[in-house]
């Protein structure tokens, strides 16, 4: 079945958040130096919560998209609008999206979703004049980078680290 890939509205803030959730405990199992597991908190409606969602939803520079499949969230993408540093004359402006957030719940992986997100997501980037979409991506066996990677993106720059200390984290 074809998903039908919307824009979110506020009433989508509980299930969006149970996607963040299970993204971010995803990632967490896979990247334990950096993300630590988090309880998924019994009252979702709290007023942080809602309004940092609410924000991202009704701003002019910043959307969700979800992906439905019988009635039911499956995944989301959210993006923002940005532009380089007017201000820093030793580089080239760009006005680009950013692709902050990409989710495909478990079991809906693989069927095409997280593409058509993507796409919508560069729909609306190129509809609001931007010239390129960027991601940060975090780099684990079987992480999302070969999934970016067949859709056209490629490594602009990148953030090395290198440990001090045995058992700095």
């Amino acid at each position: 079945m074809k998903p039908l890939i919307r824009k979110a509205t506020t009433r989508d803030i509980d299930l969006i958040f149970n996607l963040y959730f299970e993204f971010h405990m995803s990632h967490a199992a896979h990247v334990t130096r950096y993300l630590a597991p988090m309880e998924k908190p019994d009252d979702r409606t709290n007023s942080e919560l809602v309004q940092t969602f609410s924000g991202i939803l009704e701003g002019e520079d910043s959307g969700i998209f979800v992906a439905e499949v019988s009635g039911q969230l499956v995944g989301l993408v959210e993006i923002h609008l940005l532009q380089d540093d007017p201000s820093n004359h030793y580089i080239r402006h760009h006005r680009y999206g950013h692709l902050r957030s990409l989710i495909v719940s478990g079991q809906y992986r693989k069927q095409g979703i997280g593409e058509l997100l993507v796409a919508t997501a560069h729909e609306w980037a190129k509809d609001k004049a931007a010239v390129e979409i960027r991601l940060d991506v975090w780099e684990f066996e079987a992480g999302p980078v070969g999934f970016y990677e067949r859709l056209g993106y490629h490594t602009i720059k990148r953030t090395l680290a290198k440990e001090l200390r045995e058992n700095a984290f």
